[in-house]
């Protein structure tokens, strides 16, 4: 039933997952008729199975899915820890029905915590490229319905070991905007895929980079609401129709709703992103050098390129190092908190100037990592 699924809500979240390259189900509104009865619209999407693959183009691989309602325990599936808490939908023609070895060994990566040259393992079990586009398709959408006991779809790829992560039951979501401005973090603790492999600093990188050329570039934003709107004209009248049809006024306030959480949502990612919280600067004078001590949080990472010391009155510039740091966001989860968090930095140097250093002052050229614009520092003098 389509109010069920948001009544739009998953048709747009499929629209910007196909846009994303993800391996998508193809969906649809269509009218449903049981016994004779016009029943009314229906949202119909398509099951992940064989067909799929092969609509996908995919090769015949080993396909798995949580058990989440076949099984009595559902609400206590474990599926980082219990293999058996997985079903194999479709298989490899070399795999044996009951052989879940390729399964177990991912799991067992993702469960341990990562370690020196994790990235490199982890990138020869996982298409890095669509598990980053999965964890950025559900920052976009708000969605924290992929979690630890239902939702998950893994493709074990034969063709080159990885496996692909496939987008389901994944509808928009803008009422988590909330919860991150109250966390200032686009990172959630629900998933373990996604806590252990964004654990990698620069994968943690190259997802707010997808994230942010998403919400930077116009046009594609441009086409999320047009297709919203294409949408809510052709389907908004199909609505009213059939025994269990919905009245204009739910379907009027859930699609007008949806569309401003959308805008909202683009909106808060791009603030979030471009607007990081500020590096703090504290610049010691010294007769003849200056001790510079740099503190960096949050998610975006940063770049620290050249460090000037200047006059304080007329800006002539005395001194300057290439410092070159590259600072990268690092995810820190903490046990018991839905909330992850960023691990700060801290870096010291010095800058040599002339024999009478009490009057200069300090410039910085900072880069935010995952725009490439200029940050302007905090800084204060000791």
């Amino acid at each position: 039933i389509p109010q069920h699924r948001g009544f739009l809500d998953e048709a747009l979240s499929k629209h910007v997952s196909r846009k994303l390259g993800l391996m998508t189900q193809t969906d649809g509104f269509v009218f449903l008729t049981l016994n004779g009865e016009d029943v009314g619209l229906y949202y119909q999407v398509e099951q992940i199975g064989k067909d799929f693959l092969e609509r996908n183009q995919k090769a015949e691989g080993n396909l798995y899915a949580d058990r989440f309602g076949d099984v009595a325990w559902s609400t206590r599936l474990d599926l980082i820890n219990q293999v058996a808490d997985w079903k194999k939908i479709a298989a490899s023609p070399d795999s044996p029905e009951n052989d879940y070895s390729d399964l177990k060994y991912l799991l067992e990566k993702i469960a341990t915590n990562p370690t020196q040259g994790w990235d490199k393992l982890l990138g020869q079990i996982v298409n890095k490229d669509a598990f980053l586009a999965w964890n950025a398709h559900a920052i976009l959408m708000g969605g924290t319905h992929q979690d630890n006991i239902h939702n998950l779809k893994l493709y074990m790829n034969p063709v080159n070991g990885k496996t692909e992560f496939i987008p389901d039951d994944e509808r928009f979501d803008g009422e988590i905007n909330k919860l991150n401005s109250a966390c200032q973090t686009l990172d959630f603790s629900y998933n373990q895929f996604f806590d252990t492999l964004l654990a990698q600093p620069e994968w943690l990188l190259e997802r707010n980079k997808i994230v942010w050329n998403y919400v930077a570039n116009p046009e594609m934003i441009a086409e999320d609401y047009a297709f919203f709107d294409n949408l809510y004209e052709t389907s908004k009248n199909a609505y009213r129709r059939g025994s269990r049809y919905s009245s204009v006024l739910q379907f009027e306030f859930a699609s007008r709703n949806t569309l401003k959480l959308l805008q909202e949502r683009y909106q808060l990612l791009k603030n979030m992103l471009s607007d990081p919280p500020r590096p703090r600067v504290t610049a010691a004078r010294k007769p003849d050098l200056m001790q510079i001590t740099v503190k960096t949080a949050g998610f975006t990472g940063f770049m620290i390129e050249k460090v000037a010391a200047v006059d304080g009155k007329n800006k002539n510039e005395f001194a300057q190092t290439k410092v070159n740091i590259r600072i990268l966001p690092q995810l820190v989860k903490t046990e018991g908190n839905f909330c992850n968090s960023y691990k700060s930095e801290e870096h010291s140097f010095t800058l040599p100037l002339c024999a009478d250093c009490q009057d200069k002052e300090l410039i910085l050229d900072i880069k935010n990592l995952t725009t490439g614009q200029s940050v302007l520092p905090e800084i204060s003098y000791e």
